[in-house]
């Protein structure tokens, strides 16, 4: 383990902190709307650097209950274009409270549309960035959806196994219940009937049978130490030091050891947070290390993604926001 001013490096190389180009102009921001295959809109923004860009982009989902403006996804985009990325933050059908019917598998098929206007705007190389439950569908799509255009995953607060994180929040014996209850509906027809399941979180969680099992069942997708050994891209893990309890270093360890074991390319990176008492719900999101986590990522890129600040003169920008 190495240790650089601001970060935790797990690598056996000691890297150097990325440094953004100086006196650079301001990115410009432009709304983005895709519609998934049902109809639902995807909000989200895209953040373009001054000039040419690189020739990666940067594709960012969010955590539970979040969008494409809160936590990571809503500062990244502006911390990236120091360094010449364009970014796309995008909510995925399950945004906010709106993942009554949504599935897992919806989550994966936003991600593709992602990707898919990225492609259109001539970024034909992506890094997916995960943040929280955002991290749980990045190995699945990298392995199930064989998407070429996907040079790098980056794990923000991963979770490792969707399960096991609603068994540690949750009293003993309720997730438990909640999984029996979602089974028992689904072998009764009700696939698509709308539940309460009991939370930790002060309010149910409201899925149907369906999108339970598919979030949280024994065959659910979304458990990443399942699916990370398959990975064939680098992946990257990064925590806020101060993040001890909602996807604390254990997380990051076992997925790491995963992904070690199956010889794939993977490195771990802790950002020290300089105000050691920070509430760990701000630290899950980075709160005070936004620059430091930025640069970090970037950083890596430079080493994993050789042509990563390759210039992208074949960009497209969207209509002037």
């Amino acid at each position: 383990m190495l240790r650089c001013a601001r970060a935790v490096v797990l690598t056996g190389a000691f890297l150097l902190l990325a440094q953004p180009a100086a006196g650079q102009a301001a990115p410009t921001v432009f709304p983005v709307r895709i519609f998934a295959p049902d109809g639902s809109e995807l909000a989200g923004s895209l953040t373009v650097p001054a000039g040419t860009p690189n020739r990666v982009a940067l594709l960012v989902t969010h955590g539970a209950g979040g969008n494409y403006q809160s936590s990571v996804p809503g500062w990244l985009g502006g911390e990236a274009a120091r360094f010449g990325f364009t970014t796309l933050s995008l909510n995925r059908r399950d945004h906010d409270d709106q993942n009554v019917r949504t599935t897992f598998e919806d989550g994966l098929t936003d991600i593709r549309l992602g990707v898919d206007y990225l492609e259109q705007l001539g970024y034909r190389a992506v890094v997916l960035v995960g943040h929280s439950k955002g991290t749980t569908y990045l190995p699945t799509y990298a392995v199930a959806m064989g998407d070429r255009r996907v040079v790098a995953l980056a794990l923000l607060g991963a979770i490792d196994d969707s399960a096991l994180q609603q068994r540690l929040i949750v009293q003993r014996g309720v997730f438990e219940e909640n999984l029996a209850r979602a089974q028992a509906a689904y072998a009764a027809g009700r696939a698509d009937e709308v539940i309460d399941f009991p939370s930790a979180f002060g309010q149910p969680i409201r899925l149907t049978a369906r999108g339970f099992l598919s979030y949280f069942g024994p065959d659910s997708f979304g458990v990443p130490i399942r699916m990370l050994p398959l990975v064939s891209v680098p992946v990257l893990l990064l925590r806020s030091s101060t993040d001890t309890q909602f996807t604390p270093d254990e997380n990051h360890q076992r997925l790491l050891a995963a992904g070690r074991a199956a010889g794939i390319t993977i490195d771990y990176v802790v950002v020290t947070d300089p105000q050691p008492t920070r509430a760990p719900a701000l630290g899950h999101s980075f709160v005070g290390v936004e620059a430091a986590t930025a640069a970090a990522l970037v950083n890596w890129l430079e080493r994993v993604v050789p042509f990563a600040h390759q210039p992208n003169p074949q960009a497209l920008r969207p209509a002037a926001p």
